[in-house]
């Protein structure tokens, strides 16, 4: 595993595009928290269809044809 000195980035100048990428990841993960407590249900729920497509599209892939509702059925369990 590589090992990453970061007392080189102390010194480092940067310039304005960067710092304002930064802010701004920074207030969207503070919505993303906002996000997950207020609409926990919905965010369930999106993840659990994609988690199902994803499986789909995988086996597709690999030449594994099945239901809609069977694939469903198995990702619950």
């Amino acid at each position: 595993m590589r090992d990453f000195d970061y007392s080189k980035l102390k010194d480092q100048k940067w310039d304005y595009t960067v710092v304002s990428l930064l802010s701004s990841i920074h207030e969207l993960k503070g919505k993303q928290g906002i996000l997950l407590t207020q609409k926990k249900d919905t965010l369930d729920r999106l993840v659990s269809i994609a988690k199902i497509q994803s499986t789909e599209s995988s086996n597709k892939i690999e030449g594994i044809v099945s239901t809609s509702a069977r694939i469903a059925q198995l990702c619950a369990d």
